[in-house]
């Protein structure tokens, strides 16, 4: 009798490892073909573009985020002047690459702000964090900010729009921001003069968007969602991407300098060599579309990418595509991967 419950213990104990094997390689076939592979070769091979031509881009970048972080500094909505001067200074930098800037104006009520503030302290409290946003100050009733974008038209003047965007903004009055965000704002400028030597072949949209950080980034009123909004009513365009760039200036050779969020840990190089593709499942095959250019293009870099589920990683919606993504537009963020980087140094 005890035998005979012995090996029936053992054939459920031998069923449930199985199961569990069977569950553990699944989920890891799941994540491997769904949401981590990537066409093409992700060692970024010798880039394509002649070394005089890099390192004269190269210049041009650094002049950027320098003007942006060090010329002027914190740009905040805690800060209203510094964004006003950033915005300004975008519109002059668009000219100078020969195209007419558009200014998206609007107003931010005080309320809101300051609604969203309380909201995000109090989930700050929740999670014993000890930093808080401080109150907004401002006794005007609102504050009018601006997205700066410009129309460049494709050779194919039929085809829908790709947007791509990088946000001006600084998360406090007193952070330079040149990684987040002056590094998305100077590769979109380096796009603008590319584009006006050789046209694209679709329309495009490059849009400078005001207020990605908190706590406006945290409500409807954010640039990005104000433009996606502008976006989906207007009757002439119609949007068939977006992609945002989103800090984009760190690397490291060194091993062990690159973490992620569980459980990709197994499938990306923990060296901080590398730029990253990423977004939502179902922006799955405009990511795969985006990063198999970007390596069939010779870049030099290494890259990798992923299209994850929200509930699984969250982070994959943490900048400007998020609301165009939400609204069913395929979406993604191009970047150094942020905190997952370069850690203490964020912001």
């Amino acid at each position: 009798m005890k035998t005979s419950a012995w090996n029936r213990a053992i054939r459920i104990a031998r069923a449930l490892a199985i199961g569990g094997l069977v569950l553990v390689l699944g989920l890891f076939a799941y994540l491997r073909i769904a949401i981590v592979d990537m066409p093409g070769s992700a060692d970024g091979g010798t880039s394509a573009v002649p070394s005089v031509e890099l390192e004269a881009m190269a210049d041009r970048l650094r002049e950027s985020v320098d003007a942006l972080s060090v010329g002027i500094g914190g740009r905040s909505i805690f800060n209203p002047e510094g964004l006003d001067k950033a915005a300004a200074w975008i519109e002059t930098e668009f000219e100078r690459r020969g195209w007419t800037p558009i200014a998206q104006r609007y107003a931010i009520p005080t309320a809101e702000i300051q609604a969203a503030i309380d909201r995000r302290n109090e989930r700050l409290q929740l999670r014993h964090f000890k930093r808080r946003l401080p109150d907004f100050a401002s006794r005007d009733a609102s504050v009018e900010v601006a997205n700066i974008w410009v129309e460049i038209p494709g050779s194919n003047e039929r085809s829908d729009y790709l947007v791509v965007g990088a946000h001006y903004d600084t998360v406090s009055p007193e952070c330079p921001g040149a990684d987040d965000n002056a590094t998305g704002i100077a590769g979109l400028l380096e796009l603008a003069r590319q584009f006006r030597e050789s046209k694209p072949r679709t329309n495009l949209l490059l849009v400078a968007f005001t207020c990605e950080e908190y706590p406006v980034g945290g409500i409807d009123l954010m640039g990005s969602a104000v433009f996606a909004r502008s976006i989906l009513a207007e009757e002439t365009k119609s949007a068939a991407g977006m992609i945002s760039l989103e800090m984009l200036g760190f690397y490291s050779d060194e091993a062990m300098s690159q973490r992620y969020p569980a459980p990709f840990s197994y499938f990306y190089p923990n060296t901080a060599n590398f730029i990253a593709f990423v977004g939502n499942a179902r922006s799955r095959g405009f990511i795969r579309s985006v990063a198999g250019a970007f390596r069939e293009a010779s870049a030099g870099i290494p890259s990798y990418g992923v299209a994850a589920p929200i509930w699984l990683a969250p982070d994959v919606m943490r900048s400007d595509h998020e609301p165009f993504a939400m609204n069913g537009i395929p979406a993604l963020m191009i970047t150094d991967t942020s905190n997952f980087r370069y850690g203490e140094h964020l912001h």
